[in-house]
């Protein structure tokens, strides 16, 4: 077909950025051409794994990561286990989450849910 050509204003991150998105239409570069928090990665993983599948959004998130370490290397960041803070929280959570996807799990043993609809909800839960 008609190739098709945008321009778009953005910085040099963001465009590796987008370099890294699966070519799909439903991941396009505006996914990532703008300030990304912690949240917004998070939307735009989310967002890669629904409309691209579970092996593209493997691929992205490595891809990322070590986009993530590379540049931190040549800046000269580092970190150690001790910057790590895990909340004391953590086990509740987990806790939580592991009972949410029993639940779930139940549901679509009594009919209740499609396998699908399953798979969405334990990834959303463990998402949170």
């Amino acid at each position: 077909g008609n190739e098709i050509v945008k321009r778009y204003e953005t910085t040099p991150g963001r465009l590796r950025l987008g370099n890294l998105l699966p070519l799909n239409a439903k991941a396009p570069f505006e996914l990532v051409n703008r300030l990304l928090r912690k949240k917004d990665v998070q939307n735009v993983i989310d967002t890669v794994y629904r409309y691209c599948g579970q092996k593209e959004s493997v691929i992205f998130c490595d891809q990322i990561m070590g986009m993530g370490f590379r540049e931190a290397f040549k800046a000269g960041i580092s970190f150690g286990k001790d910057d790590m803070l895990i909340p004391d929280t953590k086990w509740t959570i987990v806790n939580e989450v592991q009972e949410q996807v029993k639940d779930f799990e139940q549901q679509y043993m009594d009919g209740l849910i499609t396998q699908g609809e399953k798979y969405n909800k334990v990834v959303d839960a463990w998402s949170k």
